[in-house]
């Protein structure tokens, strides 16, 4: 891919997905002027390093192609992290996010092309800027599978990630708290509305640096998905009970208390629900499965007999004929459910300047946009890289050690550390379908971005699977080669 050959130094690339991962949780949007779009480092990371590797593509296929190969060719073809089994099955996936991404691409464009053509629609630049969207999200899972972490480097990830989680849950006590007069003077670098809505009504939400604390209190349940297969499944926590792994989750979970988020509890639940029934089925119904499940659901109980604010307004979520929250969802619902209905194939297209992008439902809000055909599309961009990590995940328990299980701590019930994020990837997905009935993820640029980054690492558990796969493949055929030249012994 473009990353290798603009971007030849690995601990480089491995650097950049720290820095837009760190960019993602901790910084928000900055707006140069109200009539153009808010970018974000992230953003400038990605585009400009794209920028970059175009360029050095460009001049390598130009005069100096024509008299010798590319040195980055040379240089990735003798790279300890590229082996030719590990190329070819990094060129399989990568042929799986390209269609993916272009059936984005293909759906959006016939979906406007009719809406233009045939309903009246208008066609604006806030409707060009939907491609740069899919683009971030190719360029954040492209740049995750351009990368194949040594421990070291892996540790550096993980270290990065921890930082920013303890930032977040120490973001959110201090806004819960206002101290120091926080509240005040950083409604100053985000939305003020929203920042006094939010933070300054009773009972006041934690955000974060977002701009809505559902979408803060989701970001909770894709970190929680990545402790809770390590809680679960990692080597070294089937030795011991994992209680630094229990204080980190029970951390997260009060802060997505303080978001006050009921979207974000049910996708805890469903998080829970589906890591413990996994629990039960690769570890066996013993006492030590029951065991972490039973201290987690009891943490989780007793965090929640403390949110007297949330316990509020989780009953005033039921009541659902005097809930102004559930009315708008419904008015909304309406709305768009007709307009999808006058055209169910393609839809309107993306219509931002004249049909609101507010749905509260991002089925409803794609099928209003692209109809039918685009809502296939979008399936499959979130399903592509989930179904092919449960492949890896299955193909993994096969070969065991190939992969670094130890068989002394837990043997195929363990998950290597390269395939824990494409396990996090696997059960943290029902929750997020299930957020996107109330509200949307996939136009939230920010938290997004957190789950297209696991979208690449389970992208990249299928690679390394592969890989294992055809050099056990190799060695195999090797053995059977050497038998047959071995002298026999002579009988007596």
């Amino acid at each position: 891919m473009i990353w290798h050959i603009g971007i030849r130094n690995h601990k480089a690339r491995v650097f950049l997905v720290a820095v837009v991962l760190l960019s993602a949780m901790l910084l928000p949007a900055v707006s140069f002027h109200p009539s153009l779009p808010s970018l974000r480092l992230e953003e400038f990371v990605l585009f400009g390093g794209w920028m970059v590797c175009l360029g050095v593509w460009a001049y390598g296929k130009g005069l100096k192609g024509l008299l010798r190969r590319s040195a980055s060719e040379g240089a990735e073809e003798l790279s300890v992290h590229t082996d030719g089994d590990y190329l070819q099955a990094r060129r399989w996936v990568g042929r799986v996010v390209h269609a993916v991404i272009l059936a984005l691409v293909l759906s959006y464009a016939a979906s406007n092309i009719y809406a233009v053509c045939f309903k009246g629609a208008l066609f604006t630049f806030r409707d060009v800027m939907e491609l740069v969207t899919f683009f971030k999200y190719y360029l954040v899972i492209t740049l995750v599978i351009s990368i194949r972490p040594d421990w070291g480097e892996w540790r550096f990830l993980q270290g990065a990630a921890l930082a920013g989680m303890i930032i977040l849950v120490g973001l959110g006590w201090v806004q819960h708290w206002d101290l120091a007069g926080f509240n005040t003077w950083m409604s100053a670098f985000l939305n003020p509305m929203q920042w006094e809505y939010m933070i300054f009504s009773l009972p006041s939400r934690a955000m974060g640096v977002f701009d809505n604390p559902n979408v803060y209190g989701m970001l909770a349940v894709i970190l929680l998905a990545v402790l809770g297969v390590r809680y679960f499944f990692a080597e070294k926590s089937l030795k011991r009970f994992p209680l630094v792994l229990l204080l980190l989750m029970a951390l997260l979970i009060k802060m997505e208390y303080l978001t006050l988020s009921r979207t974000a509890l049910v996708g805890v639940a469903v998080l829970f629900t589906g890591c413990g029934a996994w629990a039960l089925r690769r570890l066996g119904w013993n006492r030590k499965s029951w065991a972490r499940i039973g201290v987690l659901l009891g943490v989780t109980l007793l965090l929640l007999t403390t949110a007297g604010d949330f316990l509020w307004r989780v009953g005033e979520g039921m009541d659902f004929e005097n809930s102004t929250s559930m009315q708008g969802h419904i008015l909304r619902w309406e709305e768009a459910s007709g307009q999808f209905a006058e055209s169910p194939v393609l839809g309107w297209g993306t219509q931002k300047s004249t049909m609101p992008t507010v749905v509260d439902n991002e089925y409803l809000l794609y099928l209003r946009r692209y109809g039918v055909v685009g809502l296939l599309a979008y399936a499959g961009f979130f399903l592509a890289p989930w179904v092919l990590a449960v492949a890896a995940l299955r193909r993994m328990r096969t070969q065991g050690a190939g992969l670094g299980v130890d068989a002394d701590s837990g043997g195929s019930a363990a998950i290597p550390e390269r395939l824990l994020p494409a396990a996090a990837y696997v059960v943290v997905l029902p929750s997020i379908l299930i957020y996107n009935f109330m509200a949307g993820i996939f136009y939230n640029l920010q938290i997004m971005t957190v789950l297209v980054m696991l979208m690449g690492f389970a992208y990249n558990g299928l690679i390394e699977v592969k890989c294992q796969e055809r050099r056990r493949a190799a060695e195999k055929g090797n053995e059977q080669v050497r038998k047959p030249m071995e002298k026999p012994e002579m009988p007596g």
